[in-house]
Parts: C-alpha cells; structure tokens; sequence
C-alpha cells in the first residue's frame, strides 16, 4: 500500500479547490496581501501551510 503524500506546494486551481473558492479570488487575496505565495520561475504557488494558516486566521464561532 502506498502511503499519500500531501503536496508542499499548490498551483493556484489547488488552492481555490482546498478553499472552495473561485480562481479569481485566490488572485484578490493575493492582491491584498490575505494570502502569500511562493514564486517559482514565472508560477505563482501557495505553501499549504499557508493556506492553513489563512483558514485559521478565518475562523468564525463562538469559543467555548
């Protein structure tokens, strides 16, 4: 059996996958500096941790 590997870094449709958003608005993000990306050659990528540290940052709700 192989084990799965989770990716260190995400193309842009990943990142809009993970957060369930459009394409466009991981760009917007990037825009207003919400979400840092990794530039490697002419590619712009986001290092997962990142995108869990945006969706902590995020977090709606009452803590108990």
């Amino acid at each position: 059996m192989t084990a799965r590997v989770e990716k260190l870094l995400l193309t842009i449709p990943e990142t809009a996958e993970v957060l369930r958003v459009h394409k466009a608005t991981i760009y917007r993000l990037f825009d207003r500096g919400e979400l840092r990306w990794v530039q490697v050659g002419g590619r712009r990528l986001v290092r997962r941790s990142e995108v869990d540290r945006f969706i902590g940052e995020h977090e709606q709700g009452a803590a108990a």
